[in-house]
């Protein structure tokens, strides 16, 4: 059983889960307000100042398609900043929907 349901829903971007991983993403200051409903403040989640227009968070997510289309959601003004190896999972996902398009 999941015995805190809320800090499930934080890392969980819909019913189908992914792989839990610490993720660091790199934000617009216009977003703090959205990506402190998602990941709430302690939790595990670190915010810090990147800058004076950005901020960065690092948090367990349950990375999967639906995590990544809610970063698309975001345009430039949210980047994955590591680990690496889901950076580049997800620069092969924006490729496979940039193909569709050619």
């Amino acid at each position: 059983a999941i015995k805190d349901m809320k800090a499930y829903m934080r890392q969980t971007f819909s019913m189908f889960g992914g792989e839990k991983k610490k993720v660091e993403m790199r934000f617009d200051n216009t977003l703090l307000d959205t990506v402190i409903d998602k990941f709430g403040v302690g939790f595990g989640a670190e915010y810090s100042a990147d800058g004076i227009n950005h901020f960065v968070v690092t948090t367990n997510v349950f990375v999967s398609e639906q995590f990544y289309a809610w970063i698309c959601g975001f345009g430039t003004k949210a980047k994955i900043v590591a680990p690496r190896q889901i950076v580049k999972a997800f620069g092969e996902y924006l490729a496979d929907i940039q193909e569709q398009y050619k």
